[in-house]
């Protein structure tokens, strides 16, 4: 496995940690998530969880993307929704 040990990925974290931030208190059963996308090292979209959990940081933050996300790198402050569980992923 690789591992990049850029040193901004801490700051990257940083920002989707206060992009959760952002919604706490506010989506019900669902937990406060952030997401951050960067390309080359610079930001191209942001987003959180929204009120009551739905959207998806996730998936609100590549819908917003003005740029192409190929070979791009996320950071959310929780593993991405894949599974089915309550609910299915990317709702």
């Amino acid at each position: 496995m690789f591992i990049n040990q850029n040193k901004n990925h801490s700051y990257f974290m940083r920002l989707a940690l206060q992009q959760a931030k952002k919604i706490l208190g506010n989506t019900r059963e669902n937990p406060a998530v952030g997401c951050i996308i960067t390309k080359n090292d610079q930001v191209i979209s942001a987003a959180h969880t929204s009120i009551n959990g739905r959207p998806h940081a996730e998936h609100k933050a590549i819908n917003y993307s003005k740029k192409n996300i190929k070979d791009s790198n996320l950071y959310v402050t929780l593993e991405p929704c894949s599974h089915y569980g309550k609910t299915p992923p990317f709702v």
